[in-house]
């Protein structure tokens, strides 16, 4: 069974708005012999513990013990350090960058990359998922008390304020609450360890539409070119249509992290390896050895290149560059114009 892309949306309707914007379009680099290939590692002040980049700016950023680093994507240097723990102590993931405004967002805090102020956040969790189309940020949040929720938390990026909550289930046990949003069709989809089921929210209305039992869940993602779901299930990962919620196919030993690029329609998952699997036939087709492991990876989806920080000993303040297929020359990433103006008042009301 196939799935045909989706009719003109998020990415179609960017690409007419092109002239109005100023789009960036990365110099794709040369692929290297073998890729995908490491081509660079990063000596960081402190360890570091998850990724994040914002392709528009060309910078990248790693949660750290105590600070944000921020270094070029380009130039693989560390160019700063930005306190967010006056205290230490802090091990800082995850972290998500909101490309189109700029502004970066921890489990619990939210960093204006212009100034690079920084503010507590209402609510927050343990993974990030950025619907940049809306500006809205989606935290899954275990909780840490017996008889508590593990919920989703939705922030509108505009205030930075919590519009929602809304609740996966409730466990006597530590639980996991991974999010990943589509933001061509708008939904969200919640994967929960607490009941081993991926739970589809509508963003319009922040509410659960359905839900999909996958045995062994873990992190989930999604190609919004193709609106194909990817779902950790043990040691594999499920494939699934976003329109019927079908099963398409499986990854074989393919888990841990999850990365998509929907400008080349490959897929990542780390752990001990990097592995690439094609996504029109759900095989894959290289592996690279990760000597550090790996811990919270980014991907920059125009140069086609993974960042990561290391999970062994001898590698946690080391940030490793890795090289794959980079997007075709003419591909461009674009933001909307309009949602800074009129979103908060048109979807959110007066919250």
């Amino acid at each position: 069974m196939t799935v045909s892309p989706r009719p003109p949306s998020a990415f179609a309707i960017a690409a007419t708005l092109a002239t109005l914007l100023a789009p960036m379009q990365a110099t794709a680099p040369p692929i290297p012999a073998t890729a995908p290939s490491f081509i660079a590692t990063v000596q960081l002040p402190e360890e570091g513990h998850a990724v994040s980049v914002n392709t528009l700016t060309g910078l990248g950023y790693v949660g750290m013990t105590d600070d944000l680093g921020v270094f070029g994507l380009d130039s693989y240097q560390v160019l700063n350090s930005i306190p967010l723990y006056a205290e230490g102590g802090y091990a800082i993931m995850p972290v998500a960058v909101n490309a189109c405004a700029n502004q970066l967002y921890t489990g619990s805090k939210v960093v204006n990359l212009a100034t690079n102020a920084v503010a507590s956040l209402p609510a927050g969790g343990d993974d990030i998922a950025i619907n940049e189309q809306t500006n809205t940020i989606y935290f899954g949040r275990h909780s840490i008390y017996q008889n508590r929720p593990d919920v989703v938390n939705v922030v509108d990026g505009a205030t930075n304020r919590k519009v929602a909550t809304i609740e996966m289930g409730y466990s006597y046990y530590f639980q996991r609450v991974w999010v990943a949003v589509n933001p061509a069709t708008n939904l969200v989809y919640a994967s929960y360890s607490g009941d081993n089921h991926l739970h589809v929210i509508d963003g319009a209305s922040n509410t659960e539409t359905t839900k999909v039992p996958i045995p062994y869940i873990g992190r989930v993602a999604l190609n919004p070119a193709t609106n194909r779901i990817y779902v950790v299930s043990g040691t594999k990962t499920v494939v699934l249509d976003g329109n019927t919620l079908a099963e398409l196919g499986q990854i074989a030993n393919f888990s841990s992290y999850l990365l998509v690029n929907p400008l080349t329609n490959r897929i990542y998952s780390l752990n001990i390896d990097l592995k690439v699997a094609d996504g029109a036939t759900n095989q894959v087709v290289t592996t690279l050895n990760l000597p550090g492991g790996a811990s919270g990876p980014a991907l920059d989806p125009l140069r086609g290149r993974i960042y990561l920080a290391g999970a062994y000993a001898g590698w946690r303040d080391k940030l490793m560059v890795i090289q794959d297929v980079p997007a075709p020359p003419n591909a461009t990433l674009t933001c909307p114009t309009v949602w800074r103006v009129y979103l908060p008042v048109v979807l959110k009301g007066s919250q």
